[in-house]
């Protein structure tokens, strides 16, 4: 009688065992598929970061780019400006300005 008891609590031991293996083995699958999804949910947030990464500094090229062809024909509006100011100047006073020019030289 008393090795029937020792039996039972060996195969209810046995048993016990092979559900902890079992639960063991499947909590083991869930842990390696919950990491396969983690890794590819970072995957897939790092291409989309990179992406928007990318596309952000293109934007801002192509607004620097903007600004900068924006700048150079302000620059070279203000240019002609002056220059053709300068023409006018010289049109309305050149004789006056050789002629000081002119008395400077002899005089010294």
């Amino acid at each position: 009688m008393e090795d029937n008891k020792i039996d039972r609590v060996i195969s209810s031991l046995s048993k016990i065992e092979h559900s902890a293996e079992g639960i063991k083995n499947d909590t083991e699958k869930k842990k390696s598929e919950y990491l396969k999804e983690i890794e590819e949910k970072i995957k897939l947030f790092d291409e989309r970061l990179e992406k928007e990464h990318k596309e952000n500094l293109e934007k801002l090229a192509e607004r620097l780019e903007e600004e900068k062809r924006t700048a150079m024909l302000d620059m070279r509006k203000d240019m002609e400006t002056q220059v053709g100011k300068l023409d006018f100047a010289y049109e309305k006073n050149h004789e006056k300005i050789s002629r000081e020019i002119f008395q400077r030289l002899i005089n010294e």
